[in-house]
């Protein structure tokens, strides 16, 4: 799960990337709803159980990518961190909707970053000891 993340950071960090060659290196292809619609991905990681990749309006880059971790599975908060570093908690956009957190991934030598955006469920002791079930890998421009 974690290399899946790591492998799509490095795609997402190239000068040019199509949303193609994001879906190829993801799994097999389920659906291109074509035009501004995303992709539906069957991943090749079975610790996902759908990919969605969201194109930059108006073009055939990828400008975010879910993935939905399988049911089964838990990829928690600590491991995210060992990982990624430090996380920066979001807020919330309803009061009802779930804790996400963001880790900024900077890729050097590269024209775009990376941020990883996990939607939690809280532990005992809240964020830092819960679990993702929702990703968001989003593509952003290098500003440095």
């Amino acid at each position: 799960m974690i290399e899946t993340l790591q492998q799509l950071c490095i795609v997402l960090s190239r000068s040019s990337v199509t949303v193609q060659d994001v879906s190829a290196s993801l799994g097999e292809l389920v659906e291109d709803q074509g035009g501004n619609l995303p992709l539906i991905i069957q991943p090749s990681d079975k610790s996902f159980k759908e990919v969605v990749i969201v194109r930059k309006y108006g073009t055939q880059e990828p400008a975010h990518i879910r993935l939905e971790i399988a049911e089964s599975l838990k990829l928690s908060v600590q491991e995210l961190k060992r990982v990624f570093g430090e996380y920066r908690e979001l807020p919330k956009k309803d009061w009802d909707s779930p804790e996400s957190i963001i880790f900024k991934v900077y890729m050097p030598d590269a024209s775009h970053d990376c941020a990883i955006i996990a939607d939690v469920e809280s532990g005992e002791q809240g964020i830092e000891d819960g679990t993702a079930f929702s990703i968001i890998v989003r593509r952003d421009i290098k500003l440095d």
